[in-house]
Order: C-alpha cells, then sequence, then structure tokens
C-alpha cells in the first residue's frame, strides 16, 4: 500500500503549482483543507486520491481524464455498438438457415472459403 501523497502531483499538480516540492504531509494537509475532507495519513493513495478528485470535482477542477460530455458521448456509442451486435446476433439464425439450404453439404472451411471471393 502506497501512502506518499506527493505522487498525486502528477496528476493534479498543475492545478496547484504552489505545491510542487513540498512534502506529502503538506499534500494531505492541503488537499483535506482544500476540500473540507479528514483523510488519515494511513489511508492508502488510491482511497484518498480518488475522495480527493471527486471532491475537487465538484468545485469545478478538471481533476479526471473525462467531461461529462465526454462520458455520455461514450455511452451513446457503447449502447449504440450493443444494438448492433444484438441486431447481428439475431440474425445469425437466419444466416444460418440460409447456408444450411444453399450448401447442405459444404464444410466450414468452405462455407468460409465461400465467404472471401
Amino acid at each position: 500500500m502506497t501512502i506518499d501523497r506527493t505522487d498525486i502531483s502528477r496528476s493534479i499538480g498543475h492545478l496547484f503549482p504552489s505545491m510542487i516540492g513540498t512534502t506529502s504531509d503538506d499534500w494531505n494537509a492541503f488537499l483535506d483543507k482544500a476540500t473540507g475532507l479528514e483523510t488519515p495519513l494511513d489511508m492508502s493513495n488510491a482511497q484518498a486520491f480518488d475522495r480527493w478528485r471527486q471532491a475537487l470535482a465538484k468545485q469545478g477542477y478538471p481533476v479526471f481524464k473525462y467531461s461529462d460530455q465526454d462520458l455520455a458521448e461514450k455511452k451513446a456509442k457503447a449502447a449504440a455498438m450493443l444494438q448492433a451486435e444484438e441486431t447481428r446476433a439475431a440474425s445469425m439464425g437466419k444466416t444460418l438457415s440460409k447456408l444450411a439450404k444453399e450448401a447442405p453439404n459444404w464444410t466450414a472451411a468452405e462455407v468460409l472459403a465461400s465467404q472471401k471471393g
């Protein structure tokens, strides 16, 4: 478990340039003061950083890679991709029935070869 708070400077240090070069305890105290949180010094970085980033994001700091609009667009794209896959999967029965009528004695290799040409 890592508890060196200076690690957070890589992701949010540009937002607080006066904090660059400070100690782990300084980062912990500063971010608690800036966010109103109380973070134990022995809390893992993963948990502490996530709490601080969430609190800073609520204050309008750009601490996450994706904006709400980016996330909404990604969700819409994922929904469209899922719908396309469901449509493709639903059509498989029709494709297999068609192949069974057109080429009832073909091997799988012959079917695949016929798709290439």
